[in-house]
Order: C-alpha cells, then sequence, then structure tokens
C-alpha cells in the first residue's frame, strides 16, 4: 500500500502532537482514538454536537443506556477540534494557540469546586477561585460526564448550575453526559439546569444498542 505523504504528516501529527493534546484534556485512555467507521445514528448526534458547539455558550446533555458510545461521542469531539487546530498551524495561521477541551467527571468537579459552595470553605479560596475562572473562561467546549453518579445531590446542583451560568456568560459551549432516561435525567437536575439546556440547547437520548457490544446503533432521539 503506498502511503501518501499527507498521511505520513499526519500520523506524524497524531503520535507528537494531537495524542499529547488529547492527554491533557484528562479523557480515559480507552477513549483516545480516532473512530473510523460511525453508525449513521453515532455520525448523526455527533454532528448536532458539532454544529452546536460553536461559541454561542449551548448545552447538550447525551442521555441514555450504559455503553452507548456517549463519552466516545464526546472524545471525537475533542479529536476533531484538535485536528481543527493542527490544520491551523500547518497554514501558519497567526497567534494560533491550541483549544484545551476538559473532561471531568461531575463528582470531580464536586470534589475540586466544594470548598467554594459550603459552609466550611478553604484555605486555598483564591486558587480555587482562579480555577473555576480558569474553567469556565478559557475553555470553548468543556465536557461534564457521569452527572447520574453523584451522592451530594443539593451540592450538585449548585455546582452545575453556577458552572452553567458562568460558561454561559462567557459564550463557551458545554456537553453534559449521563447514563440516565430523559425522565431520570431531568428529575436529578435543578430547575435552572433544565432551563438553561431547553434555551440554548437540547438533550439527546441515545437509545442504540451498546456500542461495547456490536458498535450498532438503531435509533436517537432529540428533544
Amino acid at each position: 500500500m503506498i502511503v501518501s505523504n499527507q498521511e505520513q504528516l499526519r500520523e506524524y501529527a497524531w503520535k507528537h502532537q494531537l495524542s499529547e493534546k488529547l492527554e491533557l484534556s484528562r479523557i480515559p485512555s480507552r477513549y483516545r482514538y480516532e473512530v473510523k467507521e460511525w453508525n449513521p445514528a453515532q455520525k448523526g448526534v455527533f454532528n448536532i454536537c458539532k454544529t452546536a458547539f460553536t461559541g454561542t455558550g449551548a448545552i447538550i446533555a447525551l442521555v441514555g443506556e450504559r455503553g452507548t458510545g456517549k463519552t466516545t461521542l464526546a472524545a471525537q469531539l475533542i479529536i476533531n477540534r484538535l485536528w481543527e487546530d493542527w490544520e491551523r498551524l500547518e497554514s501558519g495561521e497567526v497567534a494560533f494557540l491550541w483549544r484545551n477541551v476538559p473532561y471531568r467527571k461531575m463528582s470531580d468537579l464536586i470534589a475540586r469546586f466544594k470548598p467554594l459552595y459550603g459552609d466550611f470553605g478553604s484555605l486555598d479560596m483564591d486558587t480555587l477561585i482562579n480555577a473555576r475562572s480558569s474553567y469556565c473562561g478559557d475553555n470553548t467546549l468543556a465536557i461534564i460526564d457521569e452527572l447520574h453518579d453523584c451522592e451530594d445531590q443539593k451540592m450538585k446542583d449548585r455546582i452545575l448550575t453556577d458552572i452553567l451560568d458562568r460558561r454561559y456568560s462567557e459564550m463557551n459551549d458545554t456537553l453534559l453526559i449521563s447514563n440516565q432516561t430523559v425522565k431520570a435525567f431531568n428529575q436529578s437536575v435543578s430547575d435552572s439546569v433544565r432551563s438553561r439546556i431547553c434555551e440554548h440547547g437540547r438533550i439527546i437520548e441515545c437509545v442504540w444498542e451498546s456500542f461495547r457490544e456490536n458498535g450498532t446503533a438503531k435509533n436517537a432521539h432529540t428533544i
């Protein structure tokens, strides 16, 4: 098989540039690969997200059973942005800057920022405030996974609502992921979060067969 110079260049970029940037997102290593063959439903959801996330403060929630490929879709959004940035770099764009797309579990955000929303505070309040400002203001897209896995519902509501408000005010987009039905998801988030999603995005229920089992999707509903 003949490999073109462009293919060699992209392979080099993947190994020595994109993989490093992908690691910085903190998405688990098992998702750090490119999907070459998309199921039509999965591709449709990917395109919906890609079209929506243009720096308007959009909020999309992917919900559905475990294993349908929601986090895989999130990883592909990160990878797509990295390739877009690489192409900007290759074109010689002035003042080029790689975009970071942080991947965090809801429990990670709670553990990190809980002192800012509780009554006990922290000795590192200034550090936490700066970290929250950076997370909400510097990242044009952020991914928050496993919203269903949270014991402290009250703290989850406080932190998620505030983060979404701050990100929206900065016109930064957010992808939420939860292994729940639409009904269960709506019951597990605050009225403010539901309102933000209705105003500036949508809930997409991934109801196809398990991506992990056979990679075959049957359907997807947007709400």
